[in-house]
């Protein structure tokens, strides 16, 4: 083997090596994005329980207005306490009579809140409702901004 083939598979086994890392970084930052957005899914899961949980146990909603929309949603509930989850700066609070608790991760923004009243008869095929959708973000490990949009859901009284 002379000098010059010795250099040649050095440089060959120094790219390889080189790629090799180049993958491993790659792969790594996938791992780390897909945590995260699975975080942010199990995030986005707990908001949309908790926001069902409100209307679904309430005997009539105060905000928004019936036909109206807004980022305040106000219930009173079948014991006649007040339930109101609002978006302050980007964490979302819920406040059930005991103060408002942050209903968000701190690592986690609040970008869009809409909450819908759709006010009906109210029996039958076509009952009361709420409808709500939200966007939520958070940074991942690498310094990438992972963004879940969450569409409207549909929730209706059970008066």
């Amino acid at each position: 083997m002379t000098l010059i083939e010795t250099l040649l598979y050095l440089a060959l086994l120094g790219l390889l090596m080189s790629g090799a890392v180049v993958a491993a970084y790659n792969v790594l930052g996938w791992s780390a994005q897909a945590q995260t957005r699975a975080m942010l899914q199990e995030e986005d899961s707990f908001i949309l329980g908790k926001i069902e949980w409100s209307i679904f146990n309430a005997s009539a909603v105060g905000t928004p207005p019936a036909h109206g929309a807004g980022t305040i949603l106000s219930v009173v509930m079948h014991d006649g306490t007040i339930t109101s989850i609002r978006l302050t700066g980007m964490v979302l609070y819920i406040d059930t009579g005991h103060g408002p608790q942050a209903l968000t991760d701190p690592d986690v923004r609040v970008t869009r809140l809409l909450f819908s009243h759709t006010f009906s008869s109210g029996v039958g095929v076509d009952p009361e409702a709420v409808q709500c959708s939200f966007d939520i973000e958070t940074t991942a490990p690498n310094g990438m901004v992972v963004s879940e949009h969450v569409p409207t859901t549909t929730v209706s009284l059970r008066n």
